[in-house]
């Protein structure tokens, strides 16, 4: 039977077990350890190998039967092994990347990943969780080999000039080697790795068991590798380039229930039926049922668009097994001991903005890691808990969610980053001396700012917050950063839930057309030129017109001022039209992002949905534009980036 046919179905559900057991493994890396938790990962990991066993995945299959016969010890009683929740994400971290494999169609044969070093390491700890000594010497000895016994290799490895850490890429070469065999030389030596002088080419001598192919598997899908060829000393085969780079996607399909296919079914039908009626009105002329027709047509393409959107809809929590994996090895690598913690993982976005927000997050984790997480040994001299902690916080507020990432550690210097403001040139002094603390925190934002005295394998050249508000403003949110010295930092980011659709005030000005995002208006109004005010800050609008002295009946209350941004100004509209002071002006005033303030518009056309289109290079550098909508009359509107239009 040709099972190539249920390819998409095994990836889409092997891609849930492992994320769902990805949740459950979080729980074992707290030291929580349930019943139900073992249970549950028996179960996805069970499941898992079934499905791969039908589709002739054995090195999957093998792997997850493995898995499989350690839970079902400890569901019996069995002590756990101080290293089960390394082993639970390491065949995890391996499973999905061989799905990832399996999803791009390989063969069956050709998944170029061996997981028979993880396989061997999980049986040998499996038969001795049983309270009898003894077990433990039955384990078989099929780990991999520590003596120097086998066949000698000579391999050669050349890292992608363009990587950003050469030499860490080939320490990480040389510790996957280690796992299959023994290294007997290095040339360089592995501690001269981190060298400036580092060239990324290094010879290895190894001494191993394993085959050829077993020993390229190893290699072949870490990053920035260009080449890595294996030899046997002294005969030199032909070496063989290394495979592709499997890559770790979001699965390509979407189940969807029955219930849910009937309403879209039904939806459809009752679109049919009255598009019939439309036509039929249309061709007697009778303009009144048309007009009707269209508008139950038009509630009925709404109402079908809101169950499709529903369905592009998922929780966070698809996304924290990597993002508790990323802490946990940035913590191993920068020899500190942190903790993440997340609330409202239950909050649903679009799939679209979920999968974009993966990268700015690891930036942030990164960040919070090697600069803000202190050592232990300084932790406890501060009085703090040995263990730093990092929270990731979800919460909806209408048709946006804002994700807030919080650590414990030692904050950021304001001191500190106007210093390298200054020393960079990112800043002047008069310049710094009119922000507040809200701007100058968002300083390192910009590319190639850095406080960093030294280059890490983590960070330290200036790129993580660069890509984290490039990433975020692309997906039409907005980050704030906040910080106490000594106490930690926080950095919210307020994203929409949805990209592809928006309500908006679509509003003209002489400079164009505009869309204005309506979940950000508070009101519409009409001003009188009486209550703008004009100061060398720019226009203010006052929450009513000033008292007439002249006008007994004043009263006492306090007026109040709104920053006030004219369309025609601040797009430089023809001057004719732009001096042009109308006796009343049309004002949306908006509150977004912590920041208020209010748009004056020639008029407002409409308020619609709108379809939202990305503006391409080079216009995607234009931060007051969050992208296009295509009107029903072919007309342009881009959509305006509120936050950025005040700030500018």
């Amino acid at each position: 039977m040709d099972m190539q046919k249920y390819l998409d179905l095994f990836v889409s559900e092997a891609t849930e077990h492992i994320q769902a057991a990805g949740n459950d493994a979080s729980r074992l890396a707290a030291g929580l350890m349930p019943l139900e938790t073992l249970n549950s990962l028996f179960r996805h990991f069970h499941s898992i190998k079934g499905m791969a066993a039908s589709m002739g995945f054995e090195e999957i299959t093998a792997l997850s039967h493995s898995v499989e016969d350690l839970f079902d010890r400890l569901r019996k009683g069995a002590q756990p092994p101080a290293e089960l929740s390394e082993l639970v994400l390491e065949a995890l971290d391996s499973a999905s990347t061989m799905v990832a494999w399996a999803s791009r169609g390989e063969s069956r044969g050709e998944i170029s990943v061996d997981a028979r070093p993880l396989i061997d390491r999980i049986r040998a700890v499996t038969p001795s969780l049983t309270s009898r000594p003894a077990a433990a010497a039955a384990a078989p000895a099929t780990a991999a080999p520590a003596a120097p016994a086998g066949t000698c290799y000579e391999c050669h490895v050349v890292i992608d000039p363009r990587a950003d850490f050469p030499g860490a890429r080939a320490a990480l070469v040389l510790k996957r080697l280690e796992v299959v065999g023994q290294v007997a030389s290095s040339a360089p030596a592995r501690g001269d790795l981190q060298r400036p002088d580092f060239t990324g080419e290094m010879t290895i001598e190894l001494i191993s068991d394993r085959a050829e192919g077993s020993i390229r598997a190893m290699v072949n899908d870490l990053l920035d590798v260009k080449l890595f060829e294996v030899r046997p000393a002294p005969q030199r085969p032909a070496a063989a380039a290394p495979g592709p780079e499997p890559v770790e996607a979001g699965p390509t399909t979407v189940r969807i229930p029955t219930a849910t296919l009937d309403q879209f079914l039904d939806a459809i039908s009752e679109m049919i039926t009255r598009r019939g009626m439309l036509s039929s009105a249309i061709t007697t002329r009778d303009f009144h049922a048309a007009r009707e027709s269209l508008g139950k047509l038009s509630e009925s393409i709404d109402a079908l668009r809101k169950q499709v959107m529903l369905i592009r809809l998922m929780p966070f929590e698809h996304i924290t097994p990597r993002l508790t994996r990323s802490v946990r090895d940035l913590g191993r690598r920068t020899g500190k001991r942190v903790s993440l913690r997340i609330t409202g993982a239950e909050v649903a976005l679009d799939r679209s903005v979920l999968e974009e927000i993966i990268d700015p997050l690891n930036h942030i984790l990164r960040n919070a890691v090697d600069h803000g997480i202190e050592i232990p040994a300084e932790r406890e001299l501060m009085g703090k808990r040995p263990e730093g902690c990092i929270s990731i916080d979800l919460a909806r507020h209408g048709d946006h969610v804002v994700i807030g990432v919080e650590d414990d550690g030692k904050g950021m210097d304001k001191e500190a980053i106007r210093r390298a403001a200054l020393a960079g040139g990112f800043a002047t002094e008069a310049g710094l001396a009119a922000m507040d603390e809200h701007q100058i925190f968002l300083l390192t934002t910009i590319p190639g700012f850095s406080t960093a005295t030294r280059v890490t394998e983590v960070s330290g050249r200036g790129v993580g917050m660069d890509v984290v508000r490039t990433r975020i403003e692309a997906l039409h949110g907005h980050i704030t950063i906040s910080s106490r010295r000594g106490q930690g930092t926080r950095l919210e980011m307020s994203l929409p839930l949805t990209v592809a659709v928006i309500d908006a005030f679509v509003v003209e000005s002489g400079a164009g057309l505009f869309a204005v995002p309506a979940g950000s208006v508070a009101s519409v109004e009409l001003v009188e030129s009486g209550r703008i005010r004009r100061t060398i800050s720019g226009q203010f609008l006052a929450s009513r017109a000033a008292p007439n002295v002249d006008d007994p009946s004043g009263t006492d209350e306090p007026v109040s001022y709104t920053p006030l941004v004219s369309l025609d100004e601040a797009f430089g509209a023809p001057a004719s039209v732009a001096q042009e002071a109308p006796q009343l002006r049309q004002v949306l005033a908006y509150q977004t992002n912590g920041m208020r303030g209010a748009l004056a518009v020639d008029r407002i056309r409409e308020r619609r949905e709108v379809v939202v289109k990305p503006l391409g290079p080079p216009l995607e550098r234009l931060r007051k534009y969050s992208g296009a909508a295509l009107l029903d009359d072919g007309s342009v509107a881009l959509i305006l980036d509120l936050v950025n239009l005040s700030r500018s």
